[in-house]
């Protein structure tokens, strides 16, 4: 790649190219062990200076992290396929985001640029070995966290104390931040739960000049420093609760609650922090549970950017420093949901590298992929996505789902379809939840569709009509 031969680290890129092209010589020919420790050493020196790589040769990153997936994935022979296969579907996460960096910022949406790199690296290919990955580890039964089938979803967990936070802010007009509140309400009233919606007037503050989605850290840092609630649930204001009887109790104990347990005790394991679901890419923050807790606390900062042995790790209300702090994930395509996964999955190379080896050995090489305070979610359970963004490849939310999501459905269809879509969805939220006239929030007439009305008469709940999981029964 003769950008990343002109830049700064140029030398080292050019025996990075070496490197990789070696590694996946060693793939073919059967030698995984060689590919894992050239890519993990590569990897290691490469993220020395992560804003660096990320600016300067992104695809290098990707192509590495593509086949140390490979090279851990499809090696049965030190691990069992359900382990090998656990890391090597986040490894191709971690591929994916560098590739859509590259993707949008180097190649310009120009697919042909990364399909002639000289590193071994193809997207098409790639997106073949990421289903491939991702539909094997299913069949096993593998991909999620354990789940207790005997947890109603009506559940709570005693005592505990749920606070619900959002952020809307969107332009003067946008009727989404009015309807996402108004379903969030209702639904946090219906169960108990306190309720924070951050709103236009306080993203400048916690976004601390970065983009807007990034407020999310700092709000959630500061409803966690306030030391009020067990747990907080970060919903982003496109998130709509289409069924109110479903709780957030009843996920957490089916995920999260001591196996010993009987379902009305309600323990949840101590060592459980954080609760969040993947799409078909990797994991999304559209949705999370966090528990209030040191260790959510000093999570939350590194994905802000400080560093874990930093200063920063240890002062009171953190936003306020937030502006003095970098990270190199600020304008990335994700944002702060490709700090999260680095946090999370950023330093699985180096169970490869050769002194953690010999440190850890092999039990520590092939244990799960997310640190042991994390349980994934089937994304069903808590981030079904519209139609129009799942594409049949995510979870797709059809009535009788928890949460439906509308991530990406402006981005893949136009402001107006969008505003259309979170009008006749809201309809379907109150006709589903049977929502008095007098608690909606009013839509515009000209927000309606024929084909949506279709939707909620062939809709099995409003066939039956005889929901018992309503507001006001």
């Amino acid at each position: 790649d003769p950008k990343c031969q002109l830049n700064r680290r140029g030398p080292f890129w050019k025996h990075g190219l070496d490197q990789l092209l070696t590694a996946g010589y060693h793939l073919t020919q059967s030698d995984p062990e060689s590919t894992r420790r050239l890519t993990a050493a590569f990897l290691e020196e490469a993220l020395v200076d992560v804003k660096g790589a990320l600016l300067e040769c992104p695809l290098s990153i990707a192509a590495a992290y593509r086949l140390l997936a490979l090279a851990v994935g499809l090696d049965g022979a030190v691990a069992s396929q359900k382990e090998t296969l656990d890391i090597g579907l986040r490894l191709q996460q971690l591929a994916s985001g560098w590739l859509i960096y590259a993707y949008n910022h180097e190649a310009m949406h120009d697919s042909s640029y990364i399909e002639s790199t000289p590193w071994p690296l193809s997207a098409r290919e790639f997106d073949q070995e990421q289903r491939l990955f991702a539909d094997a580890l299913a069949q096993l039964q593998g991909r999620f966290s354990a789940a207790r089938s005997d947890m109603p979803k009506e559940s709570r967990l005693q005592a505990a104390t749920w606070c619900l936070v959002s952020l809307c802010a969107y332009p003067e007009g946008t009727a989404l931040p009015r309807l996402s509140t108004s379903i969030h309400r209702m639904y946090a009233e219906r169960h108990g739960y306190s309720y924070r919606c951050f709103g236009k007037d306080t993203v400048a503050r916690l976004s601390a000049g970065r983009p807007e989605a990034w407020g999310k850290v700092n709000a959630l840092l500061e409803v966690l420093e306030e030391g009020k609630y067990d747990w907080v649930v970060w919903a982003d204001c496109d998130i709509y609760f289409m069924d109110l009887n479903t709780t957030l109790d009843s996920i957490l104990l089916r995920y999260a609650s001591a196996q010993d347990t009987e379902p009305g005790e309600g323990r949840i394991q101590e060592d459980v922090q954080l609760l969040i679901s993947e799409d078909s890419q990797m994991l999304n923050t559209a949705i999370f549970f966090i528990r209030a807790s040191p260790w959510s606390k000093s999570f939350l900062r590194r994905v802000w950017g400080a560093e874990p042995s930093s200063s920063a790790m240890m002062v009171e209300s953190f936003s306020q420093h937030a502006s003095e702090i970098s990270s190199p994930w600020v304008n990335h395509t994700w944002w702060e949901q490709m700090a999260v996964a680095h946090v999370l999955l950023g330093e699985t190379h180096r169970r490869w590298l050769p002194q953690q080896s010999l440190v850890g050995g092999p039990s520590d090489e092939w244990s799960a992929a997310y640190p042991k305070e994390v349980r994934i979610v089937p994304q069903h359970e808590i981030n079904s996505y519209h139609p129009v963004s799942s594409r049949l490849m995510s979870d797709t939310w059809e009535s009788g789902k928890f949460v439906l999501s509308f991530n990406g459905v402006k981005g893949l269809t136009s402001p107006a379809i969008a505003s259309v879509l979170h009008a006749n969805y809201y309809q379907v939220f109150s006709e589903l939840n049977q929502v008095p006239v007098e608690l909606q929030e009013p839509l515009a007439e000209a927000t309606q569709t024929p084909w949506l009305a279709e939707l909620r008469r062939t809709s099995p709940d409003t066939q039956a009509n005889s929901r018992q999981d309503t507001v006001g029964e």
